[in-house]
């Protein structure tokens, strides 16, 4: 990971609080912060955001956990919110981590 990869809560807080959300994924910081909540119920390890857009941001990154039910529930909450929006779904490959297009 490079330095412009942040923990997802930590800047959709700080990104709300200094005006800087930006996304036509979602509608505002506290449905990305429920998206986000929603991963780690589900089982991911970490969810970052890359940052490096100046403060906009371009891939959600989803660290996935090796046991194999919390990976297809982790993938049944992402393309669940994918699918309501159009957008492409995510397939299970082994992967580590999943990243998610931010708009």
């Amino acid at each position: 990971m490079n330095t412009t990869v942040v923990e997802a809560r930590a800047w959709l807080k700080a990104a709300q609080a200094n005006g800087r959300f930006r996304s036509s994924r979602f509608a505002g910081v506290e449905e990305a912060l429920d998206f986000v909540y929603k991963l780690y119920r589900g089982g991911a390890l970490n969810v970052w955001i890359d940052a490096s857009l100046n403060g906009a941001s371009g891939t959600i990154v989803v660290e996935l956990p090796g046991d194999h039910d919390y990976r297809a529930r982790l993938l049944e909450i992402i393309n669940s919110e994918a699918s309501r929006r159009g957008s492409r779904l995510a397939r299970e490959q082994g992967q580590a981590t999943l990243e998610i297009p931010w708009e």
